[in-house]
């Protein structure tokens, strides 16, 4: 079992396009995730969602050590 020490995780601002929760776990969107109309990325361009039940997107996010 892989043990992982680093996570990735939201600062809300929407200055940066970030708008999950500060402090929600972040993780690499995939093609059923919507940004919702907060913001506009190119297709090739990659972005997070949060892990908790609102599912909000963030261009950026900050790495932790857990």
């Amino acid at each position: 079992m892989k043990k992982y020490e680093k996570m990735l995780i939201a600062f809300k601002d929407a200055d940066f396009n970030c708008f999950a929760n500060k402090g929600d776990w972040l993780y690499i969107a995939n093609n059923k995730d919507t940004k919702k109309g907060l913001f506009r990325l190119p297709n090739y361009i990659y972005y997070f969602m949060s892990v908790n039940k609102e599912r909000m997107p963030s261009e950026i996010g900050v790495v932790k050590k857990i």
